[in-house]
């Protein structure tokens, strides 16, 4: 069992495809046809001895994962070489045996290749809903019934009206906007964000802030993630009493992270909760302060722009994707009544929170799916998984006749050299 080891090495149908690079230890395929892979792939051509399919099953085993992973060698690539990979120890049956326990755990149980199979849709089906239910959510969809029910609430235009008599701040733009020619339910407006909320960036990090008196806490667009936020690497810097002030964040305040090189994490959105006494932010994060009630609403109308790729649309740059705090105060958003926005919010929490379930519910399945196949594959390599026939061929008797058959290719192979010479 010797690999093609080359730049690009070429295989056959029927060969043993092995990924030799971390994480990617557990990444074995039968070649249906034939082809060339890189060199990051171990090919072992087809031995007329041996079953590759039971030699890709020990491959998948947790204790060749396990070996795979603690003797792969390199900094940022790290691999296993094929010399450590042929000192693991595989138990060789006879071939019949090999073949029918092959065949044992290609075809059985069936029930748990479907249901591994019907797992891997999960987190896409997931996601689609979620997104299907936020975009029903800001159409205005799961609160039709609620509206007619409650048609004297105060509109979302006198809800304008109300922030600007109330507040000092005047945004870039004094009237709800109909610009996006999307139509909404009746009492609803398409504003902008700096319409309803104040829209501030981030403080820059600066060499001459790493050290100071004033050493304090910050947020970065490390600490968002999808689920909220992650405060178990929070960094400092120094702020002045007049800067503390400008980037000192409140609970309420809606953060998004402002850019990333990839466009699935633009505008991940996190509401801050006061998790973090006198804490502020940074420039990776552009946060809103709502001037009403309103950031639970806010925090699920990103989320919205965020999953759907919209804030991508308005966002500049070559390699990074930025919004910036420009971006988000002109970025339009449907503006419903304070009242109707509560039951919009109370819809998708109820929605989330059943849909977090169904994710437990698919990470428990999945556990015991994989713990299922380990056992299954466990017992095949102890001799267990199918009746053992006192007339096989012994193994000792197998391996010797392989060895023989390389012996015997070897020295075909010296004579056609000589010849040729």
């Amino acid at each position: 069992m010797v690999p093609v080891r080359s730049t690009k090495a070429v295989f056959k149908e029927d060969d043993l495809l092995y990924g030799k690079l971390r994480p990617y230890l557990n990444k074995v395929y039968l070649a249906e046809l034939d082809g060339i892979c890189s060199t990051d792939i171990l090919v072992f051509p087809k031995a007329e001895n041996l079953s590759y399919r039971y030699l890709s099953y020990r491959f998948l085993s947790e204790d060749f994962v396990r070996y795979a992973n603690a003797n792969s060698t390199g900094v940022q690539h790290p691999r296993i070489k094929f010399e450590s990979i042929a000192k693991f120890p595989i138990p060789l049956p006879p071939s019949t045996s090999s073949a029918a326990s092959s065949a044992k755990l290609k075809n059985s149980p069936p029930n748990t290749k479907r249901a591994r199979e019907a797992l891997a849709d999960v987190p896409s089906l997931i996601d689609q809903f979620r997104q299907s239910v936020l975009a029903a959510a800001f159409r205005g969809d799961l609160t039709a019934e609620w509206r007619e029910q409650n048609p004297d609430v105060e509109s979302a235009s006198e809800l304008l009206e109300r922030i600007r008599t109330q507040t000092n701040y005047v945004s870039g733009q004094e009237t709800p906007c109909k610009a996006s020619g999307k139509r909404l339910p009746a009492k609803w407006v398409w504003v902008r964000v700096d319409n309803v909320g104040k829209v501030s960036l981030g403080r820059q990090r600066s060499p001459k802030n790493h050290h100071g008196p004033n050493m304090r806490p910050y947020i970065r667009a490390a600490n968002i993630t999808w689920q909220g936020w992650n405060l178990s690497d929070v960094k400092e810097m120094n702020f002045d009493e007049r800067d503390f002030q400008t980037f000192k964040l409140k609970p309420g305040d809606v953060l998004i992270n402002e850019g990333s090189g990839s466009a699935d994490e633009v505008g991940k959105p996190a509401i801050w909760d006061g998790e973090i006494p006198d804490c502020c932010f940074q420039n990776t994060l552009v946060s809103v302060r709502p001037f009403e009630k309103m950031s639970k609403y806010l925090y699920f109308v990103f989320l919205h722009a965020a999953l759907s790729k919209a804030f991508v649309e308005e966002t500049r740059g070559v390699n990074i994707h930025h919004i910036g705090k420009q971006g988000l105060a002109q970025f339009l958003i449907p503006l419903p009544p304070i009242a109707e926005q509560i039951e919009i919010v109370d819809f998708l929490e109820e929605h989330f929170k059943a849909l977090k379930l169904v994710e437990e519910q698919y990470k428990s399945s999945q556990e015991l799916s994989e713990a299922l196949n380990q056992s299954i594959l466990a017992k095949a390599f102890r001799g267990e998984l199918v009746p053992q026939d006192p007339n096989d061929e012994p193994a000792a008797v197998f391996l010797e006749r392989i060895r023989a058959e390389r012996e015997q290719l070897g020295k075909t192979k010296s004579k056609r050299c000589s010849s040729r010479k």
